[in-house]
């Protein structure tokens, strides 16, 4: 019978970052994510009303899934001054580590009646990365601009190739009292389609516009509390496939700095 399906994903996720100084304006940093994704899965018939698909449990269902992501390791460059006086420019190379679960091609599988898993928890492959902050740090009034890519350029042992993934954000920052930092800027994340076997993905791929909101809040000598929120006001799946809806995403971070203040906070 016609019906049409309806997944939600909550994705929870908590991230310990740890860097280490390897000489003036140089560090080694090593991000370490484990991720909880909760979904719910229903169908309905094309007429709105609910339908209980016998072969659901195979394709989407209610289920809790967790782990460790893939872990991303990085050699960063910290310079001050490069365009003016009291800026801040940091730019990282690195490389994702294949450590989050994987899947085998869940399109195939779907194809022979198997129950298969669309969600998985890294690329299963070494991946390059690029970042880049550039910061007019906030007296009383500044700004930031960051850039994040990462791109998969090989296959899996499943024959998956992961998508590119680009990330932008601009925007004021303003310093309210001595203690407090405002931001707020235009965020834009790209992803390219991924790939099973040579063919497209059609779960993938999007282009995603919101508007960021964050504060930097030290609470102490070398502790900064970072909450921040992302209003998503646009989301266009570049695959032309399923719809994708997306609304609110928040963060908490607390940066801790021993042996001296850590730099970007400010």
């Amino acid at each position: 019978m016609p019906n049409r399906h309806f997944v939600e994903l909550d994705w929870f996720r908590v991230q310990l970052d740890v860097a280490r100084s390897i000489g003036p304006g140089w560090d080694v940093e090593l991000d370490i994510p484990y991720d909880v994704k909760d979904v719910d899965a229903r169908y309905e018939r094309l007429d709105g009303t609910p339908f209980d698909n016998p072969e659901g449990d195979l394709h989407h269902r209610d289920e809790r899934l967790e782990g460790v992501a893939d872990l991303k390791l990085f050699v960063n460059r910290r310079r001050g001054g490069v365009l003016r006086d009291g800026d801040l420019l940091h730019v990282g190379f690195g490389v994702s580590l294949p450590t989050g679960r994987i899947e085998s091609d869940p399109w195939e599988r779907g194809d022979l009646g198997l129950r298969h898993q669309h969600i998985q928890f890294g690329t299963g492959t070494f991946d390059p990365l690029l970042r880049a902050d550039y910061y007019i740090l906030p007296d009383p009034v500044g700004a930031m601009l960051s850039l994040n890519i990462q791109t998969s350029i090989y296959e899996n042992r499943h024959d998956y190739r992961g998508p590119m993934q680009a990330d932008v954000a601009l925007g004021p920052r303003v310093r309210v009292v001595d203690p407090v930092v405002l931001g707020a800027g235009y965020v834009a994340s790209y992803q390219s389609r991924a790939y099973w076997d040579r063919e497209p993905d059609e779960n993938s791929g999007y282009f995603l516009q919101g508007v960021g909101f964050s504060a930097a809040i030290r609470v102490a000598p070398g502790a900064t509390l970072i909450p921040s929120a992302l209003r998503v006001f646009s989301i266009d799946p570049r695959g032309g496939g399923d719809s994708l809806e997306m609304e609110w995403l928040f963060g908490l971070s607390v940066d801790l700095s021993f042996g001296g203040a850590a730099p970007g906070n400010e």
